[in-house]
């Protein structure tokens, strides 16, 4: 009789079944977890970025209409100081007129320059809704440059020394060197020129008034500080604008 031939039993039970494996050596269920975690960072990386885009448009369009706001700002800024520059101007060559020995001079000469000095009393009044919206809305967060947001934290300081320098000009002349023509001008009911009744004699006595040189000297000093003042401000806003249009370059 011939012997079958049986290899050994498995004392245990039955067998357990093959174990899979990929062709790399990984077991299946880990290389489908790899996946499963490649595709979340993945989209995580996708999400950011379109996180980081969203943010970066949105920054575009700010400093595209800080650039369009500061432009402005630089105009209205450069015409005011036109203004207050010719202003000191007539006030210097009126101060020149006076003095105890001056000679009689026609008030008209004298009121054209007191109308220039006028005119560089004036209020800048630039538009701050994007500024306004970053800094007072608490939003310099959108703005990457570092630089360009020390800038703009500033820019409220600045604006406000030019104004309170304004303010101190026209509460002068409302206060101080108006009150001075009381009395001594009759001002016309139908709106005509309030000088037109002056003399050469009458002007030569204002002229020759130390209260009143002291006024025109009170008001070329106000003049000089408004315009220092305003210089500050324009140096501002041109930092601003150079830093803008850099960040706008690089977009």
């Amino acid at each position: 009789m011939s012997e079958t031939r049986r290899g050994p039993v498995d004392s245990g039970g039955s067998k357990p079944g093959p174990r899979r494996w990929t062709a790399g050596g990984i077991p299946a269920a880990l290389r489908e977890v790899g996946l499963i975690v490649l595709g979340i960072l993945i989209a995580f990386s996708l999400d950011a970025a379109w996180d980081a885009r969203q943010v970066r448009r949105a920054e575009h369009d700010v400093l595209r209409s800080l650039q369009d706001e500061m432009e402005y700002n630089l105009r209205e800024l450069d015409t005011g100081d036109s203004l207050r520059s010719a202003g000191l101007e007539a006030g210097r060559a009126l101060f020149a007129l006076t003095g105890p020995d001056v000679a009689p001079r026609p008030w008209a000469d004298i009121e054209s320059l007191l109308l220039r000095m006028a005119e560089g009393i004036l209020t800048y009044d630039p538009r701050t809704g994007t500024i306004n919206a970053i800094v007072g809305g608490g939003r310099l967060d959108l703005i990457s440059n570092e630089s360009l947001r020390s800038a703009l934290a500033s820019w409220q300081e600045q604006l406000r020394d030019v104004r309170e320098e304004e303010d101190r000009s026209i509460e002068y002349v409302l206060e101080q060197f108006w009150p001075y023509w009381e009395g001594r001008v009759v001002f016309p009911a139908d709106g005509s020129q309030w000088g037109g009744a002056f003399d050469e004699a009458i002007s030569g006595e204002i002229l020759r008034d130390v209260t009143f040189a002291k006024h025109v000297a009170q008001q070329m000093h106000r003049l000089r500080l408004t315009l220092d003042d305003a210089a500050d401000l324009r140096a501002l806003i041109l930092d601003i604008l150079g830093l803008v249009r850099g960040e706008l370059a690089d977009t």
